[in-house]
């Protein structure tokens, strides 16, 4: 876990003036990633290990806890029923990790960030947000009234979406994985 007081001074040094829906478009670009980190070490000021910088970098303008999880190209789902209850899909098999948020506030913010990322608010009268996100995948949020906070990120990679893939995975029979491709073919 960081220190909030740290994590509180080095997002007013670093992260002051930046737009916070900008802030998980800014995280996903690799070379603004790395401008990113370097900013953050700078900002600890004594020597930070590299883990730490990940997990400052991760709180500020990733995804938070969950950004080790989609950053695994194992990982094609990531689902947040709780703050002890997350799980994620590897391989089409679905398990639960060992980790977990401080309270459901914490979900909270991470759900607003997400929402405030693609240009949408959840509030009491939209409690729920399903959005695209610039890389390819798709983030589902719920909020009270409705439940939650929840939070359900599927990624989009080609090879998930490759027939083998989902043969592999047992989301389709092979003669009908195939069928996409003969029927485009005629």
């Amino acid at each position: 876990m960081i220190d909030p007081s740290l994590v509180a001074r080095v997002r007013s040094e670093v992260a002051s003036g930046l737009d916070p829906s900008a802030m998980l478009v800014l995280y996903a670009d690799p070379a603004r990633r790395a401008t990113l980190r370097e900013r953050v070490r700078a900002a600890v000021g004594r020597d930070p290990s590299d883990e730490q910088v990940e997990a400052l970098c991760a709180e500020l303008f990733g995804f938070g806890r969950l950004q080790s999880l989609l950053d695994d190209g194992e990982v094609t789902d990531v689902l947040v029923n709780g703050p002890a209850q997350i799980f994620v899909e590897r391989r089409g098999r679905l398990e639960r990790v060992d980790l977990r948020f401080g309270d459901a506030a914490e979900i909270g913010e991470l759900v607003h960030r997400i929402a405030a990322g693609v240009g949408r608010e959840l509030t009491i009268e939209q409690p729920y947000v399903d959005a695209r996100m610039r890389d390819g995948s798709r983030a589902n949020a719920v909020i009270a009234p409705v439940g939650g906070p929840t939070l359900s990120s599927r990624g989009a990679t080609s090879s998930s979406r490759a027939p083998q893939a989902r043969v592999r995975a047992r989301c389709c029979a092979r003669s009908r994985a195939r069928y996409p491709r003969t029927s485009a073919s005629w």
